[in-house]
């Protein structure tokens, strides 16, 4: 009997063991345990109202391990190439960036216009004699322009200096207010947008500072021409022109000018009037406007040009350069005439002329070719 109880309690503890163990070592989730998708005893009742049901194993994260994800910096969008292949400095607000007259000329940055004195401190030289226009020597009226030939690191440019003031000036004191370069004039110009001679393409232009306001078509070039303007008037004495040359689609010549007229520094303001004036107030007259000027010619190397009868050197015509009265390049417009035969003995007259296509007044100028028979010297003219 005994024995028997013994036995009873061993099997009682053995069974209560064995189910502690299963309950111990079963992981959750394992295969057998309620999941809430099955019927019957080992169904998981579905959530209560306002409870959310999750399904699998992993618990939703707690808001103090929860790590809010930092959104990397954009990056900015490069600056692409131009059509013709350059790139643009920065985004520019065009035209109004270019009608602002700033531009690179040598590696000097400028602003039209500029007081030649300034102008001169960065390193520039006007020549003289035979490769230049004029050294201002003299002195300004008013209003008058002269045309210089200006040269940095073995390079040229063409600058209109101007009397932009009242009072009669010095030309060293005068103001540059055109400045031109192309294929004569090498020096290196660049405007806002990069655009520059015999690298950017008429495309390229109209990228940068969008569409010209007038376009002039000429036999070898076509001219964009970008105008200030004001109260719906477009003012060529602040303009900027791109020509661009057919033969290459390239831009051949940039000219910009600025001729704003000058403020005088300090202005004396009018002692108000006591009382009112008992003579009435004449109005004065208005002024008549200016004549019409014709256009400015000057002539491109030697005049005279010496040659040898029968020479080895035959007569290379170098042109002219033509400017009209409101600072537009005509050269295109130029009429050549007269012929030069290196086989004759003699002097021969070239004649350069011009009509204007805003005043139709005509400028022209000569040049002698003079043919001299072997060891004959020419002598300068007095």
């Amino acid at each position: 009997m005994k024995l028997k109880k013994i036995f009873l309690y061993l099997t009682a503890a053995l069974a209560v063991a064995a189910l502690l163990l299963s309950l111990i070592g079963r992981p959750k989730g394992a295969p057998g345990e309620a999941t809430g998708t099955g019927s019957g005893a080992g169904a998981a009742s579905p959530p209560a109202a306002g409870q959310t049901q999750v399904q699998g194993n992993a618990s939703p994260p707690s808001a103090a391990t929860a790590q809010p994800s930092t959104p990397e910096p954009a990056e900015a969008d490069p600056i692409e190439a131009l059509p013709g292949g350059c790139e643009p400095t920065a985004p520019l607000a065009a035209p109004d960036e270019l009608l602002r007259f700033l531009f690179v000329l040598e590696g000097d940055d400028l602003r039209l216009p500029l007081a030649a004195e300034k102008f001169l401190t960065y390193g520039w030289e006007i020549l003289t004699g035979d490769s230049g226009l004029d050294d201002l020597s003299g002195k300004l009226a008013p209003g008058q322009s002269v045309l210089c030939i200006v040269s940095k690191n073995g390079r040229t440019a063409a600058v209109e200096v101007a009397n932009l003031s009242d009072e009669v000036r010095p030309a060293p004191l005068g103001t540059i207010c055109g400045v031109e370069c192309d294929w004569f004039y090498d020096a290196t110009i660049i405007l806002p947008g990069n655009i520059t001679t015999t690298t950017s393409t008429k495309e390229d232009v109209i990228s940068v500072f969008g569409e010209p306001h007038e376009i002039e078509e000429y036999a070898s070039s076509l001219e964009l021409i970008y105008c200030v303007e004001e109260n719906g008037r477009r003012d060529y004495d602040r303009r900027v022109n791109i020509a661009i040359d057919l033969t290459d689609g390239l831009v051949g010549r940039i000219s910009l000018r600025n001729a704003e007229s000058e403020q005088p520094s300090v202005q004396t303001p009018s002692p108000l009037p006591t009382a009112p004036s008992p003579t009435p107030q004449t109005a004065p007259s208005p002024q008549s406007p200016p004549p019409a000027q014709p256009p400015t010619i000057t002539v491109i190397g030697d005049n005279p040009v010496t040659l040898q009868l029968f020479g080895p050197t035959p007569y290379f015509e170098h042109g002219v350069k033509a400017i009209d009265a409101d600072g537009r390049d005509i050269s295109e417009h130029v009429i050549i005439s007269g012929l030069v035969n290196i086989g004759v003995e003699g002097t021969f007259t070239i004649v350069y002329s011009v009509t204007s296509p805003t005043t139709g007044l005509t400028a022209s100028v000569t040049r002698d070719v003079v043919i001299l028979a072997p060891g004959e010297i020419s002598l300068p003219f007095n």
